[in-house]
């Protein structure tokens, strides 16, 4: 009788043991949405490896970027295909105490302005925090 409950209680640490890490290993991803609303080919120059080197003019990509429960920062600068300079995009968040707080930035450089640059998130309140953000070029 003993042994068989010494087998029912490793059994079930075994099981718990697997929930835990089946739900360590999950992860939340950003959903970026990348979106030329130029009439040249935009070329990034950095960001996450996620992000397309070059979109066309008037195309949009819908790309996910891997990120952890606690905090993302996903980055993406952008060379205007009709300009000289381009935008530069952020957006990330951190967990604290009473739930994820979001930042987001936009920029332009060169010859291309601040308003040509354009980033709107829409924000996830629950876990995963699987948040969108489009990152929009206009000039």
């Amino acid at each position: 009788m003993e042994m068989k409950a010494i087998y029912k209680g490793l059994l079930c640490g075994l099981v718990l043991a697997s929930f835990s890490l089946s739900s360590m290993s999950a992860s939340a991803e950003v959903i970026v949405t990348l979106h030329n609303n130029t009439p040249k080919e935009i070329r990034k120059v950095s960001g996450s490896y996620e992000l397309p080197s070059t979109l066309g003019p008037g195309k949009r990509v819908v790309v996910k970027v891997p990120a952890s429960f606690t905090s993302s920062d996903v980055q993406a600068t952008y060379a205007s295909g009709q300009s000289n300079g381009g935008c530069k995009f952020r957006a990330g968040h951190k967990e604290n105490s009473t739930g994820p707080v979001y930042a987001s930035s936009s920029s332009g450089y060169g010859q291309v302005s601040n308003d040509a640059c354009f980033i709107y998130v829409t924000k996830k309140w629950t876990k995963p925090y699987n948040y969108e953000v489009l990152f929009m070029m206009s000039q």
